[in-house]
């Protein structure tokens, strides 16, 4: 899909865009900059989601592999790996809260797109992290 028809796509899906598409208007700079802001931001969002959802698993997997194990001083390293993933979990809860907050001023306009994409920088490690699938194989005994 080219960029241009993904933008369109995205915008689309914009609440405070469907009058610019509706309308057969090109995006003028400033509405395509804020396209592209809001376009991030939901890429964020949904990435740090999936990270949610892997790391919830994954707690869920290591709680149940702790209580059919019965290795003994596996328990110390399956409990800090929880408490890693809940950790890991609340971290992206709250910036995919403050993403929504973000989009949502955006979209009112009481934010520019310019100030959305200087988040990026802060944004970006957490996206790119490596996100918890499985418990580490050393507690899968």
């Amino acid at each position: 899909m080219s960029r241009q028809l993904q933008l369109d796509v995205d915008v689309k899906k914009s609440p405070g865009f469907n009058r610019v598409l509706s309308a057969g208007v090109a995006l003028s700079t400033d509405e395509r900059a804020r396209a592209d802001a809001v376009a991030f931001l939901t890429g964020a969002m949904t990435t740090l989601r999936r990270h949610i959802e892997r790391a919830e698993a994954a707690v869920e997997r290591t709680v149940v592999i702790e209580l059919a194990s019965t290795r003994n001083g596996a328990s110390v390293e399956r409990d800090e790996t929880i408490v890693k993933l809940l950790e890991m979990t609340e971290e992206r809860e709250w910036m995919v809260d403050r993403l929504e907050k973000v989009e949502r001023r955006l979209v009112n306009e009481e934010v520019e797109p310019k100030q959305v994409m200087a988040l990026e920088g802060g944004v970006r490690p957490l996206m790119e992290a490596a996100d918890v699938r499985s418990p580490p194989s050393d507690l899968a005994a």
